[in-house]
């Protein structure tokens, strides 16, 4: 018998959510330091993280005002929260490059790129599964364990990119710079990991 509640309104809005997270990644992956393009792409990052912020508002109402919900009303906000975070922080990188207005790159910089960019990828693949509910749960643990495994990747990124700042950095503006927006870059990450975390507590509660 299947005792899980069928509202596919949530699931839907989820996925609405994440097709921006994956939005979000692909403009990020266009990113080149200190190019021409850097204004248009950090102005459609912010068109997406207000379109983000709509969804969110959709699904704190559907959340509040629904009798039964299919998950936790609480984890709905949370997961909610939690993706709209990831856009946030990717809007918040391309509006800081354009800002700080760094004319080269350091070598990881693309790597961890390519890294956020599998990594939102992996997340819209696993919300798109989640509204499967209990019949993908083998597909979404093996996203999971993806997503885990490319946060790891962007820890040895990071590390390799302060070890470059720190034997390479002789301007201190410049290396304070990169250091912002490699962190704001593991913020992505630890925001995509969080995701795989949420989906994961989400399966065991309910399917």
């Amino acid at each position: 018998m299947d005792f899980f509640p069928k509202n596919p309104r949530f699931f839907d809005l989820f996925i609405e959510l994440s097709k921006i997270v994956n939005l979000s990644g692909n403009i990020l992956l266009r990113v080149k330091v200190g190019s021409k393009n850097i204004n248009s792409l950090a102005k459609k990052t912010w068109e997406l993280e207000e379109e983000a912020d709509t969804i969110c508002h959709k699904l704190f109402y559907e959340a509040d005002s629904t009798f039964i919900t299919p998950i936790d009303r609480e984890d709905i906000h949370i997961f909610s929260r939690n993706l709209d975070n990831i856009i946030d922080l990717i809007e918040n990188l391309t509006s800081n490059i354009e800002l700080f207005n760094i004319k080269r790159e350091i070598p990881q910089f693309k790597p961890f790129v390519k890294v956020i960019n599998k990594a939102t990828s992996k997340v819209l693949q696993l919300v798109t599964l989640l509204k499967g509910q209990n019949k993908n749960i083998k597909e979404m643990r093996k996203i999971i364990i993806e997503i885990h495994s490319l946060e790891n990747e962007g820890d040895r990124l990071i590390r390799q990119a302060f070890k470059y700042l720190f034997d390479n950095g002789k301007n201190p503006i410049l290396v304070i710079k990169w250091k912002d927006l490699i962190e704001n870059m593991e913020s992505i990450l630890d925001e995509c990991e969080d995701s795989a975390d949420i989906v994961e507590e989400i399966i065991v509660k309910n399917f």
